[in-house]
Order: C-alpha cells, then structure tokens, then sequence
C-alpha cells in the first residue's frame, strides 16, 4: 500500500490536528520531491533517488504507528467499530506488505480476531483466530506457548456460536500445552483451568468443574506452601466457586476457617486481615438463615477488629457494620440491626461534614433479604426473552423497622395467582430502612417485576 493510498485510507479514522498534521506533512513530501524532478528531470546521482524512497517509507511507518496509537486510542473508548477499521487497515498493510502468511502480519491479525471479539462477530473471530493459531504453529511449534491465550480466546468464540465440544477441546489443548512446556503443577496455566472450571460449570458439568478448583487449588499449596500466607488468594477463589457458583456454604465454611488460621498463625490475631474469612464464616451462616454460634461471634469479632484498630479504613469498617445490621434484621432483631445502621451514619456524617454521604447510604430502603416468586425477575436482563409488556408493580411501605406493610399490586399484566405469589413474597422480605438525620423512618416504595409466561402441562 503506497503512501497516498494510507493517506486515503486514514481519512476515516483519524481526525483533527492530527490528520492534519499529518496530510500536510505528505503534501510537503510530495511537492519536496515534485521540485527535485522540476531541477533536476534527468537523475544522475544513484543516492538520490533512494534518499527520496527513504523519506517516502519514513512517512508511512509514521502513518502507521498513528494508526497502532488511535486503534488503541479507540479500544480505550470502547469506539468497537472504528477500532475494528483500523485493525483491519492495518492488517491488509502489512499482508501486502511482507505477504498474507508472512511472520510480520501475523500480530495485525491477532488484532483483528480480538477486534471482531469486541464487536460480538463471534464467526469472524473465530476464523481469524483459528489462523492465527495456524500460522503461530507454523513459525513456532505445536507446543508454542503462545498457543494458549490464542486458544483461550477461540474457545470463547466457540462457546457463542454454541460448539461446545470443540469449545473443550480448544482449553483442554492450551491446558496440555503448559504441563509441556513448563510442568503438570505450573502456575501459568490458572487462566486456563479458571477458564474450564467456568466451562463446566456453565454446561452443568459440576464433577469436572470441582476437579479444575481442586487442581488449581493444589498447584498453589505446591508452589506456597499448605501453611502460607501467599495461599489465601487461592482459598478464597476456591471458597467463592462453592459460595458463589455451586450455593454450597456448607462446603466453603471449611475453606474460610483454614484461610483464618493460616493468617492468625502469621499475623496475629488482632489483624485486619483476618475480617475477610471472618465475614466469609459469616456468610456460609447467613445463606443458609442461621444466626447464631459460630457465624455470629466471626461477624462480632470482625466489626471489633475495625473499631480497635486506629488505622482502619472507614468504608470496609462501614460494610462490616452494614453486614452485621443486614444479620440481626434478617434474624428478626430490629432494634440491634438500628444500632448497626446508627453507627454506619455516625461514621459517614464524621467523615463528611456536609451530611450527604450518610444521607445517600439510607436515603432509600435497601433490599437485603427478598425471595423472588417462580417466573419472576428483578429487571429486563435478568433472562433472556423478558417483556416490558410482561411486569408486576408493587407498591409497598418499609417501617423503621425494616418490615413491609401496606403492599398491594399497583400495577400489574400478570396472573391473579402470580400476584398473590408476589404479595407473599414482598411480606416476608426484609429492607434496611431509610434514615433521616441518624433515625430510622417509614419509607413508601415501588417496585416493578417482570415475569415469563409458566410452561404449559401437556394434556
């Protein structure tokens, strides 16, 4: 692609001083070279000529790295479509340049397959990335490790355009070529069993899922230590998978009580580092409604760590108490959840004179503890396939107290039985309640549902 030709093409990406700067600087080049032939038609000097040629591939390398900083620039802005274009632009230069196989295009075209992955081209994508991986074994091996994100991002593709066997096969391949290339215990290769533990998750392949955490989970025990401090990122990981993917608290409970004793062996047990197993105990208790012992004593004593220790951060002391008044209401003890809620005031209205923190933590109820009714969802993006036409509007009051009164189906498209469902549901909610100048008062609220039609019996 010669120089006027970039020029042209860069019109429709770049603009303002740069573009300008830049055009005038061809134009300059042009009319340089214009005068040379002007006095000189008949060229005798051999330097000259490639003096000229030298500037002219000057130029356009310039070009091109305006090119690489504003498709960077446009990534940055989540500008998809232009940051497509001059991916694009910029692979066709250099597949002209050097050859479409050739070992210098070959980075373009990574960056146009990760192009097309922002925009959502999932098919597109999935063919470059697909050459990419073809033309990286080619000038770098079977086993190059630069196969693995490649063959991360693939699977990715895969698993849009619903190939999920070959999806499988993509992040098995990557996870083979990192015990090749660097050892079955290596920790290189977590992205990649993070990635299949989230595959076989997402496909119900719950077994197999469990088994990737547990690999990843000894291959950090073998690297650290099983008594190291440098292992609690990953018992958190591995306790958030049976938490947050599997609902199984009883499983992770066991997982926080090691991470804690782990760092009171290393810190002590006046350190601020204990409060995340401390609430993580907690939690495991609270998700299955149980607010007594253990879970209890871990939530009282992490809230003390915050208020013994001078130094602790304000926000995660305010969350911790946000957490343990959540607990008492939830348990049905109002008053205590107030004192909580006071306190998060209190410490708010210190650290801002003005009153507008704390005023925006409790100027609405907050929903802590609400079971949403079968075929019922909070928003439009809570499932595919949702209606706007298809809602259910509550309209209800919060007292001081966190309870609900006075709820009634303000406005509704659905069912009557569905309504009765919901009113059953908000009644047994609990909300943190708004408070005004540190005092916790009733509060009206409206709340709107939508739901999808209930499956039909076959006859």
């Amino acid at each position: 692609m010669g120089v006027s030709e970039l020029r042209n093409a860069l019109i429709g990406l770049l603009g303002g001083p740069l573009l300008l700067l830049l055009l005038g600087a061809s134009t300059a080049l042009s009319q340089e070279a214009e005068e040379t032939d002007a006095v000189a038609p008949t060229v005798s000097n051999a330097d000259e000529p490639a003096a000229v040629a030298d500037d002219a591939e000057a130029f356009s390398r310039e070009l091109i790295d305006q090119l690489v900083a504003a498709h960077s620039s446009y990534v940055e802005s989540g500008d998809a479509q232009k940051a497509l274009q001059s991916a694009a632009l910029l692979r066709e230069i250099y597949e002209e340049r050097y050859g479409a196989d050739s070992f210098e295009a070959l980075p373009y075209i990574r960056l146009h397959a990760h192009s097309y992955r922002r925009l959502g081209d999932h098919n597109n994508a999935r063919r470059l990335f697909e050459r990419v991986i073809a033309l990286t074994e080619r000038y770098d091996g079977l086993y190059s490790f630069s196969l693995v994100d490649m063959l991360g991002n693939l699977s990715q593709q895969l698993v849009e355009l619903g190939e999920v066997e070959a999806a499988e096969s993509a992040l098995l391949r990557a996870k083979f070529i990192t015990h090749r290339r660097l050892g079955i215990t290596n920790l290189d290769q977590v992205e990649v069993l993070r990635a299949l533990s989230d595959f076989y998750l997402d496909s119900s392949q719950i077994e197999r899922a469990q088994r990737e955490q547990d690999f990843m989970l000894r291959i950090h025990e073998r690297k650290y230590g099983e008594g190291s401090p440098d292992l609690i990122p990953a018992l958190f990981e591995y306790a958030d998978f049976y938490v947050v993917g599997l609902q199984d608290f009883q499983r992770a409970l066991p997982v926080y009580r090691r991470a804690l004793e782990i760092l009171e062996e290393a810190y002590g047990e006046d350190d601020l580092r204990l409060v995340e197993p401390l609430k993580g105990i907690a939690l495991t208790y609270s998700k299955r409604s149980y607010f007594r012992g253990e879970g209890k004593r871990a939530l009282d004593r992490a809230v003390s760590l915050y208020e013994n220790d001078e130094y602790a951060d304000v926000d995660d002391y305010v969350e911790a108490l946000l957490i343990r008044g959540d607990w008492y209401l939830q348990s049905n003890n109002p008053g205590e959840a107030v004192v909580n809620y006071q306190r998060v005031w209190q410490l708010l209205a210190e650290t801002d004179s003005s009153g507008g923190r704390a005023q925006a933590q409790f100027s609405q109820p907050y929903q802590v503890e609400y079971i949403y009714p079968q075929y019922v969802y909070p928003s439009l993006r809570s499932r595919p396939g949702l209606s706007p036409e298809n809602y259910l509007e509550l309209t209800f009051t919060v007292s001081p107290e966190g309870r609900v009164t006075k709820a009634r189906v303000s406005d509704s498209t659905a069912t009557r039985r569905m309504e009765n469902e919901s009113l059953s549901a908000i009644r047994a909610a609990h909300f943190r309640p708004a408070l005004v100048d540190g005092e916790p008062v009733a509060a009206d609220v409206t709340m709107r549902q939508f739901f999808r039609a209930r499956p039909s019996r076959k006859k």
